[in-house]
């Protein structure tokens, strides 16, 4: 019987840390990139990717 409230506790404390874990947000989350395919035209040339817009373009 000793061993019971000692478990009873551990489960509630263990319950408490993870309800605490998951509500609290995450530090190092990266911000998110903006979406490329908005730019213009993607392309890649040598395994770079690249965007076009025509509507930045400077006139020649």
């Amino acid at each position: 019987m000793r061993g019971l409230p000692i478990w009873i506790l551990s489960l509630c404390l263990g319950n408490s840390l993870l309800a605490a874990a998951a509500a609290a947000p995450a530090a190092n989350a990266p911000a998110p990139l903006p979406d490329v395919h908005r730019s213009g035209f993607v392309y890649c040339v040598n395994g770079i990717l690249n965007t076009f817009n025509p509507q930045m373009a400077a006139a020649a």
